[in-house]
């Protein structure tokens, strides 16, 4: 059981969020708390000697834990996830997809392109959601990795991003969106802690869509996310909801 800790400044938003996504998941006991005098739960040195793994969201967090509680971490992981305080979360707005593609594929040096289509969604997370899945592909995928967005003939969005990496065996392609979850050797190699992909699914899942994580032929990966088109928001649930 892996018992991760999620702080914020007042804990009203970003931690408490984080903490909701990754409470349902096997294997994973999560909890949160604020750093600021008036947070909703302050963060406590029990909560400290509880986490294996801790995520702060900006930079300055990770500072003002260091000076108040440097004596508790030794021997823990501290991890910035680089969300601002001014994080709207799950804003609904038309999200140019494309555009978002190829910007995030420039950043690793990928080629991009597709239709021009748009979806409902919040650009930051679908942002992150994109740039998870690149910096995956080049990181394991070597240097030939290509991304395209298109309709499906339902009406529905698919982003593919491919790579001609070695592959994700089969058995394994469920479980690397589990959260901490590592292909055996990919941490010796790369590092991280393995929420990359996770975060992706959940991003997919609250905009009404899915991820998934197929072989090609002749060698490599290709990661799919489904979103729901623009056009059929009376039938998918609503960004930021869950249906039930």
């Amino acid at each position: 059981m892996t018992r991760a800790l999620f702080i914020c400044s007042r804990n009203r938003l970003r931690s408490p969020t984080a903490e909701q996504v990754f409470a349902g998941w096997p294997g994973v006991q999560s909890d949160s708390a604020g750093l600021a005098a008036d947070a909703e739960v302050p963060l406590s040195a029990e909560q400290l000697h509880w986490a294996e793994l801790i995520f702060v969201m900006e930079r300055v967090h990770q500072r003002r834990l260091q000076q108040r509680f440097g004596a508790l971490l030794k021997g823990k992981r501290v991890i910035c996830l680089g969300i601002p305080d001014d994080y709207q979360y799950m804003q609904p707005e038309l999200v140019d997809l494309l555009g978002l593609l190829v910007e995030e594929a420039a950043r690793v040096g990928a080629e991009a392109g597709g239709e021009d289509v748009q979806v409902l969604g919040e650009e930051r997370l679908l942002r992150r959601a994109l740039r998870n899945l690149l910096e995956n592909a080049r990181r394991y995928g070597g240097d030939e990795v290509s991304a395209d967005v298109g309709t499906l003939p339902d009406g529905r969005i698919e982003i593919s991003i491919r790579d001609r990496g070695p592959g994700v065996p089969a058995e394994f392609r469920e479980r690397i969106f589990e959260p901490f979850y590592r292909l055996p050797g990919h941490a010796e190699r790369a590092g991280g802690v393995g929420l990359g992909l996770s975060l992706v699914r959940q991003i997919a899942e609250r905009h009404g869509g899915k991820v998934r994580c197929e072989g090609r032929e002749g060698g490599g990966t290709c990661f799919v996310i489904t979103l729901p088109s623009p056009m059929l928001g009376d039938d998918a649930p609503a960004p930021g909801r869950h249906s039930g």
